[in-house]
Parts: C-alpha cells; structure tokens; sequence
C-alpha cells in the first residue's frame, strides 16, 4: 500500500484513550530496529526500521510551543498580526525539519504526517502566499485574525495528535514489537490500532465542523464562525484527506462505499465554491446541506454501513 500523508482531529467525546497497563519505558526504542512487513493506513509496516520517534515528536512540541509563543506576542502585544500569521507558519517549517538524533525514523510519526498536512491546509487556505508577499487578495483586520484563529487551532490539533495518538498508541506499539516478550507492555494488534487511526482521521472532521461551522440543534439551520470561503475550503480539505485515509487503511474494503460518498461530497462543495458569488443567499442553504451530509457520512462510517 502506498505511504501517504495522514491528518486528524481529534476531540475526547468520539477519541478513546487506552490505557496503559504499567508505565512504559519509551526510551528504551532508540537505537532499536524492527522490520514491519506490511503497511496499513496508520504507517504500519512498510519495512520500517522503527527507532524512537519520541525524542522527535518531543523537539517538534517544543518549536511549536515557542512558535506560537512568539506569534501571540507579535498578535497581543504588538498588534502584528502578518507577523503572527508568518510565525504560525514558520513553525510548522523548522518543526518538520527538526533534525532528529541518528536513526530515528522520524517521518512515520503521525505527528511529522499532522503537521505536513498543516503546511498543506495553509497553501489551500491562502497563508502561504500571504506570507510570500502576494498582494494581489488585499486582507482585511477581520481575515488576518480568522488566519490567526486557524493556526491557533491547528496547533492545538497537533498537540493532541502527538500525545493522545503517538505517545499512547503509535510508539507503545512498535515498542511492544521490539520487545515481543516484555509482559509489562500493552497488547496493541495492528488491527486495533487502524481502527484507532479510523477514528482519528474521522475526528479531524468532526474538529473542524465543530470550530467553525455553527449547527442549529434541530439541522435546519448553519453559519461559519469564519469567512465561508475559508470554512468550505477547509471543510473540503479535510473530507478528501479522511478519504485518503480510509483508503490506505487496511479496512479499506469495509470503507469503499464511505470513501465515494466523502469523494462526492468534496466534489459537490467544491463546485459550490468555485460558482458562488459573495453573500449568495444559497450560502446558509447549501452550507446546511453539506454539514448535514458529513454527518450521514460519519455515521455510515462508524456503524460501518452505507446508506
């Protein structure tokens, strides 16, 4: 199966949390090596030689940490809000490119997939030629602090990809397959982390939505929190790569009807948001109809039906 780049949302209503059976010494990775021989959606396999990606993940959280650090300073103190969406950005570039001790395979880390589809999300969304000095889109105050806010929220997700999917599931389970025989470690099957990694990928929709798309409690009525361009562009990206997901899972087959209709769907917004004209009175409509079909999606998802 091809290798591919993996995003996520996560939330703690639809992520569970495992439960580690005794505390695991995830030092003792590095310098070890395994070769896997099979490769599923979550990046197992593959014929990796797994070290620790640990230390990696680490520095990364670290840069970020700094990085948004600096740009909250540049945003509250010194109302530089170009500046601050610059460092935003700037920090998901030196994170990626965290130079990693030797051997550590760190591009398998779904926190190195996260934050490269972060990049991504920021070319669709128009930072990066934002921050390149592209002039030809003038930005108003109430843009520059929707970019901000989506950094904001990205680097939030980033977080919880790191520890609630790395550091709980992806290195305990290539730990426990260096040390086939430590009984202390838990007992995670390759199958059971692809449907962690099911859910994960779900949920980076489900975070999204919930951020910047606003649902009345009877469906019959939605707005963006953000302008809607942005909140579709971003709601697209997210559906294609779940799709992605879902079919470089090892599940995939149980999935193939979900994937055409999370594939029709972006195609469906996409078209919407190439042809609409600003404050189109079908916006509310059509916005609603979309929510309304990524939920259906999500549900035939998770009950694995498809209607």
């Amino acid at each position: 199966m091809k290798h591919f780049i993996m995003t996520l949302f996560l939330t703690s209503a639809v992520y569970p949390t495992f439960s580690l059976a005794a505390p695991l010494d995830i030092k003792s990775l590095v310098g070890a090596q395994k070769s896997i021989p099979h490769e599923g959606g979550s990046g197992v396999g593959g014929g990796n030689l797994y070290t620790s990606i640990l230390s990696w993940c680490d520095d990364s959280s670290i840069t970020l940490q700094e990085a948004q650090d600096e740009a909250q300073d540049l945003w509250s103190l010194q109302n530089d809000q170009l500046g601050a969406i610059h460092t935003y950005y700037n920090g998901l570039q030196n994170a990626l490119t965290q130079v990693p001790e030797e051997g550590v395979n760190f591009d398998s880390s779904i926190t190195y997939k996260a934050i490269s589809r972060g990049l991504s999300l920021s070319h669709i969304l128009g930072i990066s030629s934002l921050i390149s000095g592209d002039m030809r889109v003038k930005h108003t105050d109430k843009d520059f602090r929707e970019l901000i806010d989506v950094m904001k929220f990205y680097y939030s997700f980033i977080k919880k990809v790191t520890n609630n999917l790395d550091k709980k599931f992806y290195v305990p389970y290539y730990q426990q397959m260096q040390c086939p025989g430590c009984t202390q470690l838990p007992s995670i099957q390759t199958i059971e982390l692809e449907k962690e990694f099911i859910r994960y990928s779900v949920s980076q929709i489900n975070e999204w939505r919930n951020k910047f798309i606003v649902t009345n409690s009877n469906k019959e009525g939605s707005y963006p929190t953000l302008n809607l361009d942005l909140a579709l562009k971003g709601l697209r990206f997210f559906i294609n790569e779940t799709a992605k997901d879902l079919k470089h899972n090892l599940l995939q087959e149980v999935y193939s009807c979900q994937i055409k209709q999370l594939k029709s769907l972006a195609n469906k917004i996409e078209i919407y948001t190439v042809s609409r004209r600003t404050d189109n009175r079908l916006d509310g409509i059509k916005l609603n109809q979309f929510t309304n079909r990524i939920d259906e999606i999500i549900k035939n998802i998770n009950e694995k039906d498809c209607q």
